[in-house]
């Protein structure tokens, strides 16, 4: 019977002698194609979790930027906390020198104006108390 089985196999092979031939040449183009399908599977895998990655990082980033942001605004809180009233009395320091404040009332139990146009120009005009009245 093995006889007959690899007459019969022979049979089945073209008679131009390179059928096994090709039947290799088939199996190596399936292999191939497998190889290149699987390789392509991974290369897309391998470029979902670059693209994963980079937005996990771009998060990070930006958490980062929130922290830095968060920092400045502080920062920049205590800072006007801190120089308001310094650039208040610097601005009224500017407009009594400019000419611009004709008269300042200073808080006192009196609240008795002061006219600094002639104050600044060394008259007296009466309004300020004297010492000793």
């Amino acid at each position: 019977m093995n006889k007959k089985l690899a007459l019969a196999c022979l049979a089945m092979l073209p008679l131009t002698g390179c059928g096994m031939m090709q039947s290799y040449d088939q199996y190596l183009d399936n292999n191939q194609r497998t190889y290149e399908r699987t390789q392509a599977i991974k290369d897309a895998q391998n470029q979902v979790l670059v693209a994963q990655l980079q937005v996990q990082s771009a998060k990070q980033q930006a958490q980062v930027n929130i922290e830095i942001a968060k920092g400045k605004a502080e920062a920049q809180d205590i800072q006007t906390r801190s120089l308001k009233p310094l650039f208040v009395q610097q601005e009224l320091v500017d407009a009594i020198a400019d000419g611009k404040v004709q008269t300042l009332i200073i808080p006192s139990n009196a609240m008795l104006p002061i006219n600094l146009q002639n104050s600044i120009q060394g008259e007296d005009n009466g309004s300020s108390p004297t010492p000793g009245h």
